[in-house]
């Protein structure tokens, strides 16, 4: 199974270079994004949810023995909120750590024309510490949420209004690093011409 991802990753590198030489900056940047994202996926998918839910457990961890508000367990991925005489606990998987939504910002950027290196490198790190600490704020939610409401708000304070505000953090990123300075490099060049 390795040898075929090498294999493919060879040749959409050579497919990708051989777009870029050509000069089509849409394609190779679809083409980069797409194969970055899915072979980062294939090849780097554990190591990465284990440093990005290492980082939220032991933020949480830290909130929590401050405010002994809920309990964390880092070695388990899970934290326990308490409310009243019930207790809820929960599991932070794969979908909820933010690597996904961390490696399609990465791919699109790294593929994306407006910025130099050194630009792109900076971004990168304020995307990590951006989507990283969205998903602190919507887990920090949910487990204030359940603190106060109980069990009965976990679906609700999860699956509605915990995405609704991680979304739009996430959105928001994506506006301030792909879209704006897009729009005002047209707008400056439109003015040029």
């Amino acid at each position: 199974m390795m040898i075929v991802t090498l294999f493919a990753l060879v040749l959409w590198g050579a497919f990708t270079y051989a777009l870029h030489k050509r000069g089509l900056n849409f394609f190779t940047f679809l083409m980069g994004s797409i194969g970055t994202f899915l072979f980062t996926v294939a090849l780097l998918r554990d190591a990465l949810y284990n440093v990005f839910v290492k980082v939220l457990m032991t933020i949480l961890s830290l909130i929590g023995n401050l405010t002994h508000t809920f309990e964390s367990y880092i070695g388990a991925n899970s934290i326990t909120v308490f409310h009243k005489t019930d207790a809820l606990s929960f599991f932070i998987s794969y979908e909820c750590s933010g690597v996904i939504e961390f490696l399609v910002f990465a791919s699109l950027l790294l593929f994306f024309p407006t910025y130099s290196r050194i630009k792109k490198t900076k971004l990168l790190l304020i995307g990590f510490f951006s989507i990283l600490g969205s998903n602190l704020l919507r887990l920090l939610f949910i487990i204030y949420t359940d603190k106060i409401f109980g069990n009965g708000s976990f679906f609700l304070s999860h699956m509605v209004i915990g995405r609704l505000i991680y979304f739009a953090l996430i959105i928001a990123l994506y506006y301030l690093v792909f879209t704006k300075p897009h729009v005002e490099l047209r707008k400056e060049r439109t003015s040029h011409a």
